[in-house]
């Protein structure tokens, strides 16, 4: 599996492993990647996210300070953040696109009535899994959209504040 971890190529055989007839089924094996790259999306976020919204509220704390007091290296790490913040939001919804075109051949495999009864039982957990994965990724990227306005609003405030006292 090019590209995986050990970690994760054991994830996945293991998942194969606990298939008997379904692991026929065509989108079983994008369905497992698409998995493995949610994990890693998903704790991407959460650490990205939460180191911004620390990042947030020290700005928002630090208001009433000089400008000059404010570390610069700070400043850049904030910078840094705010971009993979950005295309992390831009890769969910990628992701949630791609999650969407992948529910769509799962429904017209069952209709095609190509596959057995255990195979479209597949289909349809396949397709039901996917609909929670969207779920999530339309969930992480609100998340992202919220803690990247709240430094606009930090950033804005203390701008202000800024103004007020010069």
């Amino acid at each position: 599996m090019y590209g995986c971890t050990d970690e994760n190529i054991v994830e996945a055989l293991e998942e194969l492993q606990k298939i008997d007839l379904a692991a026929f089924h065509p989108l079983l094996l994008p369905m497992i990647l698409a998995e493995l790259e949610r994990r890693r999306m998903i704790d991407k976020v959460r650490q990205s996210v939460g180191e911004l919204q620390t990042r947030v509220m020290k700005y928002g704390l630090q208001a009433g300070q000089q400008a000059t007091d404010m570390n610069r290296e700070d400043d850049k790490k904030t910078l840094s953040l705010w971009i993979q913040i950005h295309h992390m939001r831009n890769e969910l919804e990628s992701w949630r696109k791609e999650l969407l075109g992948l529910q769509v051949h799962a429904k017209e495999l069952n209709e095609w009535n190509l596959l057995n009864c255990a195979l479209k039982e597949r289909g349809d957990m396949i397709y039901e899994r996917a609909e929670e994965m969207i779920r999530e990724y339309e969930e992480n990227a609100g998340l992202c959209t919220i803690v990247l306005d709240g430094l606009a609003l930090s950033t804005q405030f203390v701008s202000f504040l800024h103004s007020q006292t010069n």
